[in-house]
């Protein structure tokens, strides 16, 4: 049988900042190696060995590079021979000849411990790491190590050399990689960089957690949270001078100090417990730790947030987390958590339940059921359920019915008091709905629960939980205007209501109640202001809801101006200039755009301006809040840099009724003073029977006006003679040179005067 070798080699490289040789590094970390369907492991330990001669030689001879100091804790030994093929799994140290960052070309000696003297924290150490076997050839291997390694060292990589067979990982962010089995010697590199210098002399004040935030704790409870503060110095004391209490009283500290200061020595730590008493009514409490100490480097005062709410959670209540929830239709995934959240009782604690959850309005299945938070060992809670499918829906939902029962093991019981997390986690998919939304509804029933003596603890079942299903294909919040679409004209029709110019009723004034959008519960609150105002431009610049629903109304009959206005596109020295030919006042635009490489709008005439880009696409809005318009005329609309093509896909234009003014987008400049030729936009386009080519022209030239085909055959020509007026419309009822009627499609039409040569598109329909 061939025997194929797998090598896995590691170099360790720390490159550390200078700070002198009187600070001695010491550390050992043990890195561990398994076959990848873990049948198999090892470990090897690798560090740094306190002032030892290691920088002064090669380091590559047992012992050497170990201090006497630490012996024998820090003990390497020879390195024994590979063992004889074939077999499973083999991992050893192959220490390198000196200190290099490139990959070695010889070996040295040691196994499962390998040290590097400590001379200066400028040097390179290197280790390397051999593994193979016929369990690393078919299965690859798994390496791990600690989590603490950024406490050492701020940059450790692991990466291959050679072939690459994994990605280079940033060991401080992870704890292993995995390397897939492939035929052939695998290298890798371990590089370690910025070594930690020993910590300052201080004091250093650290404190752990920097906020404080104690959840929902009934009304009469109380729950605690641990406070941490270090000394993180190395010589001198931490002194605590003063700690105090402000905002809420419901806050107290349950072990704190009996006098001050507070002494704590280097790299020591202090610990106080503090209590959130939940007051007699529901609400959020908010409060400040404050804690002065000696610590200059941060300022000698640290204020710690705290926060708690009081809630009115009712008692020995079976129920769901949320009474009301907002999903999309045709999803998966969805998870209702059934909740005792407040057992109290004088008879005992609970050791069985059995509830049953009824779906009785239709519009979803359920699927699958999970333990909770509260019983995820199964050594100490037993955990049956069936799923029973009911009659079918006429939207293909069923009515479906969990059955559950828990049962404690033994001692194990669901203690009396306030609980967090969830007994059960009844997950669900929600069928296609045709309209807007639909609800559907889940009943907690049945319920018994029992003492370990058999005796009914009276559990009840709590409120149900309402699933308010949203069409993904269309929701219409944010229609403002009631005209299929959501955009800029809905943002302007909101700022008038804002205004009081023109107030929004009935049904557009729910839609345009978009704000706040909360995780569950009603959307908006009965008020449209500029928080709908706020909210609506971000769906619109992002391009979804805040639940991450899609925003589908984009393609809808939009509120039509008769009035036309031409967009102009032109890059300059690293810009996009936006311009636009306006016959009336425009209150606002949006746009959307694509390109190699975009940026922000940098430059706009509006004082609102927001987009969003990730750097190909981009997507803004631009108006005025106090619903102030452009004049009619030529403007600078936006100024955007770009690089590579781009193309602008979408511009809507609202004229002072918030209407859709018809857009037409091209690629030349509009007119100025310097132009002596234009040719504009037919009008109208599209057209059936006749439409008008528009001239403009400063100086008197004679030219054509020709009609293509995209193929490029030359349908039509209509020559033009110098006007006094300076503007010529040419008359064109869509038939060739021959006088034969062109088909439905779309067409080049092209302007030709002296050196001037400008193209647009049209359509002609049916």
């Amino acid at each position: 049988m061939r025997r194929r070798g797998i090598l896995f080699c590691f170099l360790a490289l720390l490159i550390l900042s200078a700070v002198g040789h009187a600070q001695s590094v010491s550390f050992k970390r043990i890195i561990t190696v398994s076959d990848g369907s873990q049948t198999n492991s090892n470990t090897f330990t690798l560090g740094v060995n306190g002032d030892g001669p290691g920088g002064a030689i090669l380091d590559n001879t047992v012992s050497a590079d170990t201090d006497p100091a630490y012996a024998p804790d820090w003990d390497e030994s020879q390195l024994p021979p590979t063992p004889p093929p074939p077999f499973a799994f083999d991992i050893r140290l192959l220490t390198p000849p000196g200190r290099v960052s490139t990959f070695p070309t010889g070996f040295g000696t040691g196994f499962g411990e390998d040290y590097r003297g400590f001379s200066s924290l400028n040097q390179i150490d290197t280790f390397r790491v051999q593994c193979q076997g016929s369990d690393v050839d078919n299965n690859g291997v798994i390496i791990s190590w600690p989590s603490d390694l950024s406490s050492l060292a701020s940059s450790w990589t692991i990466k291959p050399l050679g072939p690459p067979t994994f990605s280079a990982t940033d060991m401080t962010s992870s704890t292993s990689v995995t390397v897939g089995a492939q035929f052939g010697p695998i290298n890798f590199l371990v590089i370690v960089t910025e070594y930690s210098a020993p910590p300052p002399p201080g004091p250093t004040f650290l404190a752990n957690p920097t906020t404080m935030s104690f959840g929902n704790v009934q009304i009469g409870q109380s729950t605690t949270k641990t406070l941490t503060i270090k000394n993180g110095g190395a010589t001198n004391n931490l002194e605590i001078s003063a700690m105090s209490l402000n905002g809420s009283a419901s806050f107290s500290i349950v072990n704190a100090p009996g006098s001050f200061p507070v002494v704590i020595a280097p790299q020591a730590t202090e610990t106080y417990t503090v209590k959130f008493d939940a007051p007699a009514t529901a609400g959020l409490e908010q409060g400040t730790l404050t804690i002065t100490h000696n610590d200059p480097n941060p300022g000698t005062t640290m204020n710690i947030a705290l926060e708690g709410n009081a809630t009115t959670v009712a008692q020995n209540q079976l129920t769901f987390d949320d009474t009301l929830v907002y999903v999309n239709d045709k999803s998966v995934g969805n998870v209702a958590q059934i909740s005792l959240a407040n057992h109290d009782t004088s008879n005992g604690n609970l050791s069985a339940l059995q509830f049953f959850v009824v779906s009785t309005k239709g519009g979803l299945l359920m699927t699958r059921v999970k333990r909770g938070a509260e019983i995820q060992d199964p050594s100490k809670w037993g955990f049956s359920y069936v799923i029973v499918n009911g009659q079918p829906n006429p939207d293909f939902s069923t009515q479906d019915t969990l059955k559950c029962v828990l049962l404690g093991f033994g001692q194990n019981v669901y203690s009396s008091g306030v609980h967090t997390g969830s007994l059960v986690d009844l997950y669900y998919q929600t069928v296609d709905i045709p309209g807007d939304t639909a609800l559907g509804r889940l009943e907690i029933i049945n319920v018994v629960g029992a003492n370990r003596n058999g005796q009914n603890l009276g559990i009840n079942p709590g409120d149900g939980q309402t699933i308010c299903i949203l069409n993904n294909a269309g929701i219409t919040k944010g229609d403002a205007n009631l005209d299929g679409t959501v955009n800029i004209l809905d943002i302007l029709t909101i700022i008038d209501h804002i205004l009081q110019i023109q107030e929004l009723e009935g049904e557009a004034f729910q839609r345009a109640d978009v704000a706040p959008w909360p995780n569950s519960g009603p959307i908006g609150d009965q008020s449209v202001d500029a928080g709908d105002l706020a909210l609506l431009q971000t769906i619109i610049v992002d391009g979804q809801y805040p639940n991450g629903t899609l925003l589908s109304l984009l393609d809808g009959s939009l509120s039509k101006s008769s009035n036309r206005i031409e967009v102009f596109t032109e890059v300059r020295d690293g810009f996009l200039y936006i311009q636009a030919s306006c016959e009336v006042p425009v209150r606002g635009f949006e746009i959307e755009m694509m390109a190699e490489n975009c940026g922000d709008i940098l430059d706009s005439p509006f004082d609102i301006a927001v987009s969003n880009t990730d750097g190909s696409n981009l997507h803004a809005v631009l108006y005025n809040t106090d619903g102030q318009a452009l004049k009619a005329g030529i403007h600078t609309v936006a100024r955007i840099p770009v690089d590579g093509h781009h193309a602008v896909s979408k511009v809507i234009a609202a004229d002072m009724r918030n209407l859709a003014l018809d857009v037409q987008i091209s690629s030349a400049r509009p007119i100025n003073a310097a132009d002596n030729i234009q040719l504009l936009q037919n009008h109208p386009n599209p057209f059936r029977d006749r439409t008008i080519f528009t001239i403009t022209q400063s100086t008197n030239v004679t030219g054509t006006v020709s009609v293509y085909s995209l193929l490029g055959e030359r349908l039509a020509t209509f020559p033009f003679q110098p006007s006094r007026a300076g503007i010529q419309n040419i008359s064109w009822n869509g038939t060739d040179d021959a006088g034969k009627s062109l088909p439905a499609g779309t067409y080049i039409y092209r302007l030709e005067a002296g050196s001037t040569v400008q193209s647009r598109l049209l359509t002609i329909v049916q």
